[in-house]
Formats: C-alpha cells, sequence, structure tokens
C-alpha cells in the first residue's frame, strides 16, 4: 500500500543555494558570476545533458549500499527527508516500504539569481525525484520539470520605477537550449536553472549517501 507521508520544503531543506553554488565551482572550476557566463557555460553543458523523451532534465545515479537491507536503507532516506523538507508547496506522491519506492514533486527555490536592470529574478524549479530501493542499492532519479522566475524590481525600477514583470512558470523545453524566441527575456535565467539543476542532482545524491551512511545527525548509531 501507498502511503503519503510528508511534504518537501524549498527554504527549511538541508540543501541550499550556497551548496548549488559550491557544486558548480567544484565540478566547473569557477561559479558564473554574470547571466552572460551562465549561457556560455550551459552552451557547452546541452550535448552532454540532453532532454529525456518527456522533455525534461533529468538525471540517474545508482548508488551501492553494502551490507544495508532494502528496509534499512529506506527509513534512513524517509527520516532524511522528513527531517530535511516539511513544506507544502512541494509533496511526496508516493512512498511504499514493500515495494522500495519514495516518489515526490519538490519545488527549489533560489536555485540560482539575476539582477538586471528591468528586473530581478530569483530562479526556482519543479522537479521530481524518485528512489528505487533494493538490498545494498540505490536508484535515484531526479527529473526538472519547469522552472519559476519569481521577480522583483530591478536596477532600472529602483531607479525610475515602473512595472515590474509578472513571475512567469516556464517548462524547461520552452527555453531548451534557451530559445531566443520563447521567452526570450528569461534565456539567461532559463541557463542558471539549467546548471543549477545539473549541479542540485550531484548535492541530492552525496546528502542521500551521508544520510544512509551517518543518519540525520550524525549521531545516531546502534549501540543506545
Amino acid at each position: 500500500m501507498s502511503v503519503s507521508l510528508f511534504a518537501l520544503n524549498s527554504t527549511a531543506q538541508t540543501i541550499t543555494a550556497q551548496d548549488v553554488e559550491e557544486a558548480i565551482a567544484e565540478t566547473y572550476g569557477f561559479k558564473p558570476e554574470t547571466g552572460e557566463e551562465y549561457l556560455a557555460l550551459a552552451d557547452e553543458l546541452v550535448s552532454v545533458y540532453p532532454l529525456d523523451i518527456n522533455n525534461q532534465l533529468s538525471f540517474t545515479h545508482i548508488l551501492d549500499v553494502p551490507g544495508k537491507t532494502k528496509d534499512e536503507i529506506f527509513i534512513a532516506i524517509n527520516a532524511w527527508f522528513v527531517a530535511s523538507f516539511n513544506d507544502g508547496k512541494s509533496v511526496i506522491q508516493m512512498a511504499d516500504k514493500d515495494a522500495g519506492i519514495i516518489l515526490a514533486k519538490g519545488y527549489l527555490n533560489g536555485v540560482g539569481h539575476r539582477m538586471g536592470f528591468a528586473k530581478s529574478v530569483l530562479v526556482g524549479e519543479y522537479i521530481v525525484i524518485r528512489l528505487d530501493i533494493k538490498d545494498e542499492k540505490i536508484r535515484l532519479i531526479t527529473s526538472i520539470s519547469e522552472y519559476y522566475m519569481e521577480t522583483s524590481a530591478g536596477v532600472g525600477q529602483m531607479l525610475f520605477g515602473g512595472a515590474v514583470p509578472k513571475d512567469v512558470t516556464i517548462p524547461i523545453y520552452a527555453s531548451y537550449p534557451f530559445d531566443k524566441k520563447s521567452y526570450k527575456s528569461y534565456k539567461r535565467e532559463a541557463a542558471i536553472g539549467y546548471v543549477g539543476g545539473i549541479a542540485y542532482s550531484h548535492v541530492l545524491k552525496n546528502k542521500v549517501e551521508k544520510a544512509i551512511n551517518m543518519g540525520i545527525t550524525g549521531t545516531e548509531g546502534e549501540d543506545w
């Protein structure tokens, strides 16, 4: 039987914007500082990370967990998600211990930010997380389907006033690879979301591995 257990969170999660930024810098040797730098990096990555058959940006990680049973792994991962994510904007769609499946749809806030003349944009992403669990092994799949561009006043609005563009939700395929026709004014932000999404998938993999090996706080143990 599948049971909805908990909600995901964008702000209280243990994966932070700083984690994502550090992962970008570590993986690519630098952290882009401007929209143009993100565009250049994203253009280098599009051939390595194409969209999947559902027009989403997906990643699959296989994790080996020697000596751990399916139930032990499920309990450890489930406990970490419960402790790390708790916002009603996102929700667990399935958590089935017997089948060894956890399926969640979450919202990642603040993957990246760009201050422009016309607008300031905080880039968020909607992501589906699936974990398939069996004895000594996990398959972690993350799929990003949409960007959410949360806008506020840019430098021009701060100095001269004027209307702030509305927040927009952009399907990832509509701006891939950063389409100059559709959502033209958000192509730099889409590049930020794209690079941040790649980094996030690797950060999540590392967090899941730590949750299994160290528990939620790192102080859990069998001797209690």
